[in-house]
C-alpha cells in the first residue's frame, strides 16, 4: 500500500551486523612527495581497535596496506607519505569486523601536473558559464520582440565579448609551471604547502562544474514562455556562480605568485640553473598579463546579475505573474511490530514553492501553470528500540547506543538574484522539486514531477550500538535511509492536489494552505503523517519587481 512496504523491507535488512565505512583523502591532488591524509569514520571495535586501510597505485606499485586505530566514538585517520609517483591511486577502506567496506581515491602530480589540473578545472567552468549565457540569449531572443528583449539580449553580448578577452586560463603561468616534469620534481614538504589554497581550489571547481550538471539547466526543456524566462534566470545565476569561483580560482593562483614566491619553488624544483631562471621569467611574464585579466573577471558575476534583476524586472514581470512564498512540510514514519512503536523519525523541510503563468490567457479556458517546491531538509527527529523487533539475548549486554544524524542545513532559497541559494544546491540535504498545474477560475489543480535534484545517499539515519558478548564489546550500525522529498512531496500531496486562490484585503491575489496527510499500511506496520503549509501571501524578502 502506496509503496511503504519496500521501503519497510529496506529498513529491516539494515539489521545485518557490519559497520558503515565513510572516508576521504586530502588533498584530492597532491604534489610528488606530498603527505596525503585518509580519515573517516566507522564502527568500534574491542578486539581489532583498527581499520585495514589498503592504498593502490594504478600501476599496480606502490601499494601498500596500513592500520589505523579507531577511536570509541568511530573516528579513524592515518598519513599516507609514498608519493613519490604520480598518477592515480585507489584507498580501500575495511571496518574493524571486517564487514564494512568504503572507497576513496586521489592523484599525485609534479607541479606541472597540478597546472594542468588547475587549468582543466579553469575551462570547465568557462565552459559551463558560456552555455549557461548562451541558453540565456537563445531564449531572450525566442521572446517576442521588445526593446526590453533588446536591451537583455544587448547585456548579455557585452558579457561574452567582455568574457572573450580574458586569457582563461593565464596559459603563460601555467604553461611554464608545467614545464616542470615529474623526474625532476621531489619537492620539499614546507615550500609544498604554498601550494594548498590551488588544490582546494581545483575541489572547489570540480564541484562547481558538478553541481552546473545536476542541475540540468543546460538540458531543461522550455514548457512555455514563464517557464523559459525562469529557466533563463536560473542559467544566469548558475553562471555568475562559476565565474566567480572561477574569479576566486585566478585570484588564488595571482596570490601563490606574487606573495607566496612560485618562482622560488620553481628553484627547488628544478634546482638552480637556465631551466629554473627561464621557467621563472615566464612565470613573472605572466603575472603581467594576468593582472588586467583578473580586473575584467572581477566585474563579470555581478554583471550577469544585473542580467538576472533585469530579466526579472523587464521580461518576466512583462510577461508572467507569479504566486510565490514560503513552504514548510513535517513528516513522521514510525515503523510498529505488532502494538508496539519500534522507529520513528520525522524530517521537517522548508523552502519555497513557485507557481508561474502567463499574463495573455484565451478568456474562460483554463489557464496551464508550472511551479517548483524547493529548499532544504532543515531538522531531523530519530527514535530507535530494535531490541523490540529482534530482542537482546540474556548472555549480551548493552554498552551504548549513539544516534549519528543525517545532514541538515538551513533553508537556502532567498533572493531572485541571490546565487548563495545557487551555492546550497550542492549540499546533500537540499531538493527541488517541479510541477504541472491548471488554474480553472480560482481553483489550482497540480502534479508533481521528477525532482530536478534530491537528498543526497548521505541522508539516511544511523545508529551505532555497543555490546559486550561476554568475551569482548562488539558493536553494529543499524542504518535507515531517509525517503527522499519527492516521496515525501508526492505521498503528502497525492497524486493530484487543488488549492484555491484567494485574495488578501486590498485585492491581492495569493495561495495558501495549511493541511495534514495520514497514510499507513494495511497492517499498520508503517505509519506516516504530514503537515504541509504554503503561503504565497508572505515573502522571505521583497521579490524585484513588486
Amino acid at each position: 500500500m502506496l509503496a511503504l512496504i519496500p521501503f519497510l523491507a529496506v529498513a529491516m535488512q539494515t539489521k545485518t551486523p557490519g559497520a558503515f565505512v565513510e572516508v576521504s583523502a586530502t588533498p584530492s591532488v597532491a604534489l610528488i612527495g606530498q603527505p596525503v591524509v585518509i580519515a573517516g569514520e566507522t564502527g568500534y571495535h574491542e578486539k581489532t581497535k583498527t581499520a585495514t586501510i589498503a592504498i593502490r597505485h594504478e600501476s599496480g606499485t606502490p601499494s601498500a596496506t596500513l592500520k589505523a586505530p579507531v577511536t570509541p566514538q568511530g573516528k579513524f585517520s592515518i598519513t599516507f607519505t609514498d608519493t613519490k609517483k604520480a598518477g592515480k591511486y585507489t584507498v580501500d577502506v575495511t571496518s574493524p569486523d571486517g564487514k564494512g567496506k568504503g572507497a576513496a581515491a586521489f592523484k599525485v602530480a609534479p607541479i606541472g601536473g597540478l597546472a594542468e589540473e588547475v587549468e582543466q578545472a579553469f575551462l570547465q567552468l568557462e565552459d559551463r558559464g558560456m552555455r549557461l549565457l548562451q541558453v540565456a540569449r537563445e531564449i531572450a531572443v525566442a521572446l517576442p520582440s521588445s526593446k526590453e528583449r533588446d536591451d537583455v539580449i544587448n547585456k548579455i553580448l557585452e558579457i561574452e565579448n567582455k568574457e572573450r578577452t580574458i586569457n582563461l586560463p593565464p596559459v603563460l603561468i601555467l604553461g611554464e609551471l608545467k614545464k616542470i616534469q615529474e623526474q625532476q620534481n621531489v619537492v620539499n614538504l614546507d615550500e609544498i604547502k604554498i601550494f594548498g589554497e590551488l588544490q582546494e581550489w581545483i575541489e572547489e571547481a570540480d564541484e562547481t562544474t558538478d553541481e552546473i550538471d545536476r542541475s540540468g539547466i543546460l538540458k531543461r526543456a522550455k514548457d512555455n514562455v514563464c517557464e523559459t524566462i525562469n529557466t533563463a534566470i536560473e542559467g544566469c545565476k548558475f553562471a555568475a556562480f562559476a565565474f566567480n569561483v572561477g574569479k576566486n580560482g585566478l585570484d588564488t593562483l595571482r596570490k601563490c605568485v606574487l606573495d607566496k614566491g612560485i618562482p622560488s619553488i620553481v628553484n627547488s624544483a628544478v634546482g638552480e640553473g637556465g631551466l629554473s631562471l627561464s621557467i621563472s621569467s615566464g612565470v613573472k611574464a605572466g603575472v603581467a598579463q594576468m593582472e588586467g585579466d583578473f580586473g575584467v573577471l572581477t566585474s563579470i558575476p555581478g554583471l550577469v546579475l544585473d542580467v538576472v534583476e533585469f530579466f526579472t524586472k523587464e521580461l518576466f514581470n512583462r510577461y508572467c505573474v507569479t504566486y510565490r512564498g514560503p513552504f514548510k512540510a513535517k513528516m513522521t514514519m514510525v515503523w510498529n511490530e505488532g502494538n508496539k512503536p519500534w522507529m520513528k523519525y520525522t524530517v521537517f523541510l522548508e523552502g519555497r514553492i513557485s507557481f508561474r503563468f502567463q499574463k495573455q490567457n484565451a478568456p474562460g479556458q483554463p489557464i496551464p501553470m508550472t511551479g517548483e517546491v524547493e529548499g532544504n531538509a532543515v531538522k531531523h527527529e530519530f527514535w530507535e528500540n530494535v531490541f523490540v523487533v529482534e530482542p537482546l539475548p540474556p548472555t549480551i549486554t548493552l554498552l551504548a547506543r549513539e544516534w549519528l544524524a543525517p545532514p541538515s542545513f538551513p533553508v537556502a532559497v532567498e533572493s531572485p538574484v541571490d546565487i548563495g541559494a545557487i551555492a546550497n544546491m550542492s549540499t546533500p540535504a537540499s531538493f527541488n522539486v517541479p510541477f504541472g498545474a491548471q488554474m480553472d477560475g480560482d481553483r489550482i489543480t497540480l502534479a508533481f514531477k521528477p525532482a530536478r535534484s534530491d537528498f543526497s545517499d548521505v541522508m539516511a539515519h544511523r545508529t551505532l550500538i555497543v555490546v559486550f558478548t561476554g568475551l569482548m564489546p562488539d558493536f553494529t550500525v543499524f542504518k535507515v535511509p531517509i525517503q527522499p522529498a519527492f516521496w515525501i512531496l508526492t505521498k503528502g500531496f497525492g497524486d493530484t492536489f487543488n488549492v484555491d486562490v484567494q485574495k488578501d484585503a486590498t485585492g491581492n491575489r495569493f495561495v495558501a494552505k495549511t493541511f495534514t496527510a495520514h497514510r499507513e499500511t494495511s497492517d499498520k506496520g508503517v505509519v506516516v503523517d504530514w503537515q504541509i503549509s504554503f503561503d504565497t501571501s508572505k515573502k522571505f524578502v521583497k521579490d524585484l519587481g513588486d
